[in-house]
């Protein structure tokens, strides 16, 4: 199982990889694409993080926002047990 990054850690790693992308050759590219596509086809599953689309940021913020209008609302121990509960796995 993979670590955990940040969306920061996640940003700073596809900068450096994008930066060199166009300094090599169809080759070398075509190896990197198939690297990456068997990372992706033996780690669909284990995917810690993910960029979200703009829709999907959004959608996810107007749906927090609508809990806690209902009062769908954590103390701040359910949501540290919560995270702990994350980290264990």
């Amino acid at each position: 199982m993979s670590e955990p990054v940040s969306e920061y850690q996640w940003q700073e790693s596809f900068r450096r990889i994008s930066a060199v992308l166009p300094a090599l050759t169809k080759k070398e590219l075509d190896i990197i694409g198939d690297v990456a596509t068997e990372f992706v086809k033996n780690s669909a599953s284990d995917r810690d993080i993910r960029p979200l689309n703009e829709q999907e940021l959004w959608d996810r913020i107007d749906h927090s926002i609508e809990q806690a209008d209902r009062g769908e609302v954590l103390t701040l121990e359910e949501t540290m047990e919560s995270i702990d509960q994350e980290f264990e796995l």
